[in-house]
């Protein structure tokens, strides 16, 4: 649409402040059912109930959304952009003569959202403060192939806990309903519980004087870019690597949720005896290789693509860094066909027996022991949402000259379904 009116602009705000205390509303009942459906549980519901009650917790936990995440209209989104815009850039030049406080950012806005005299002009203030927040996520999520790739999950707490499906029920064969005629029980479905994760990063971005004394300097462009490269790098390692210490999470490669040891390892498990903690891993049988010729290395990769479930083969792709992918772009088979297919379909994006290629090079090499490929569809496998810290503080005192912009932010992370991807290991330890 054409540049807004402050007319337009309040109108915009008014509706999206609607849809922000509808989301709200509907988040509060459904947080009300599910406190009842915990409570029953705790009081030790039958058998064929309870499993009845998972369902609906699940269900009503996957509704729960960020009352932000309700503006979908796309000329409502850019009105909560101008305001954050607006409101940010003036924030951060006032900022450099040292006399705000922390939350005089929502002053800021408020004061911009109070100018158009709309009706809730808090809840407006509050849907503008959130807009960078969701920027900044938005943006590190398109710099790193696995923040891109991981599931956003509304609603995630500190100390939420979900329970994921393990196994599904049997069936059995149809058959005429005569009298006398018995049908046999067939198996139920099973559940397990996993626990959310907290994940905590900060940056400190620097902007100079002259950027913020510029009238025509946008502030809040520059800060976007520049924390979410930083957040970007240090949150996509926490993702992997993460040890489960302190706010660091417990990554998908790390030992919390990959368990290669000789004979015992739990990712070695089929499910559903499997944890549903740890991810499911396929073994080379070689130590720091994919294979000990090409032949064998192709007939892993067709093994682990047979491995992952067809539930999970739509959208699966592969995740490898640049010197892996280099390695399986020398592999062909007897007759010189590569293993690897550029597709100019897709504009000559890379495939492995259909499926395309994600180069991260936040991945290990092939080494002894590492991981260094995933296959399948993370983000079916783990999710995460924004978490309860976020905020920024400008410090105009630290260095002479500039402006560091401290920011502080908190990422839930869990685990999904475990067997959407398959995690392979180069090594020689092997299931019992």
């Amino acid at each position: 649409m054409p540049d807004m009116t402050p007319k337009d602009l309040r109108n915009l705000l008014e509706d999206s402040v609607k849809q922000i205390e509808k989301q709200k509303d509907e988040n509060a009942k459904m947080l009300v059912k599910i406190k009842d459906l915990e409570v029953r549980v705790e009081a030790g519901a039958a058998d064929d109930e309870l499993n009845e009650i998972k369902s609906e917790l699940s269900d009503l936990r996957s509704k729960m959304k960020a009352p932000i995440s309700a503006v979908t209209d796309e000329d409502q989104q850019k009105a909560l952009k101008t305001m954050a815009v607006k409101s940010f850039n003036k924030y951060a030049r006032q900022a450099k003569g040292g006399h705000l406080q922390l939350n005089d950012f929502m002053g800021s806005i408020l004061d911009e959202v109070k100018t158009l005299n709309i009706t809730n002009a808090a809840e407006g203030g509050l849907a503008v403060a959130s807009i960078l927040s969701m920027d900044l996520i938005e943006y590190a999520r398109e710099y790193s192939p696995i923040l891109s790739m991981v599931g956003m999950k509304q609603g995630l707490t500190r100390d939420f806990t979900e329970l994921v499906l393990t196994s599904y029920p049997s069936v059995g064969d149809g058959i005429e309903n005569v009298a006398g005629v018995v049908l046999a029980a067939t198996t139920e479905q099973s559940y397990a519980s996993v626990k959310a994760d907290v994940v905590k990063v900060y940056a400190n971005p620097r902007l100079t004087d002259e950027a913020l004394n510029g009238t025509d300097y946008n502030v809040y462009a520059d800060l976007v870019r520049l924390i979410g490269n930083e957040i970007t790098i240090m949150l996509a390692y926490k993702l992997y690597y993460g040890d489960g210490t302190a706010k660091n999470g417990r990554g998908m490669l790390s030992s919390s949720r990959v368990d290669i040891t000789n004979l015992t390892g739990k990712s070695f498990d089929a499910a559903p005896a499997r944890d549903p903690d740890y991810f499911p891993v396929l073994p080379t049988g070689v130590s720091a290789s994919l294979g000990a010729t090409s032949e064998a290395i192709i007939n892993f990769f067709i093994k682990a693509k047979n491995s992952l479930p067809t539930a999970y083969l739509n959208g699966a792709r592969w995740c490898m860094n640049r010197n892996t992918l280099e390695v399986v772009e020398k592999v062909k088979d007897a007759d010189g066909n590569p293993l690897l297919i550029n597709s100019y379909m897709d504009g000559g994006a890379a495939r492995i027996m259909g499926y395309p290629v994600d180069i991260d090079d936040t991945l290990p090499n092939i080494a002894a022991d590492s991981t260094p490929i995933i296959f399948g569809n993370v983000g079916l496998a783990f999710a995460m949402a924004n978490g309860d810290i976020d905020y920024m503080l400008p410090n105009p005192y630290k260095i002479s000259g500039v402006t560091i912009f401290e920011y502080h932010k908190e990422i839930f992370t869990i685990m999904q379904a475990s067997d959407a991807i398959i995690i392979v290991a180069c090594t020689t330890n092997a299931p019992a």
